[in-house]
């Protein structure tokens, strides 16, 4: 099990939203069970892990509930997770969709 340290660009994930992995080697070692730390823009930071592998090279990161520097409560969600192309930076990804 690795853990693997990701920002966001904002202070919540969403459709769209993008990710950044500070180590770039993680698009080809991520494995189901891996812990994920998120740091948002406001710092705060939230775990989560992978719990599925998806076809075409995403897969789905399940955040556990946390809050916001606002105090605002967001609560534990499934995201699909989708790599960006590789000419685009290294280690960044997207936020498909919310997952079943």
């Amino acid at each position: 099990m690795t853990l693997w340290q990701l920002t966001a660009s904002n202070t919540h994930l969403y459709p769209g939203a993008r990710l950044r992995a500070t180590d770039t080697s993680m698009r080809e070692r991520i494995r189901s069970g891996d812990r994920i730390a998120v740091e948002f823009a406001d710092q705060m930071v939230a775990n989560g892990d992978v719990i599925a592998a998806l076809p075409h090279g995403g897969w789905t990161l399940r955040l556990e509930a946390h809050t916001t520097a606002k105090r605002t409560a967001i609560e534990e969600k499934r995201w699909d997770i989708q790599w960006m192309p590789r000419g685009d930076s290294p280690g960044t990804m997207k936020v498909k969709a919310r997952a079943a």
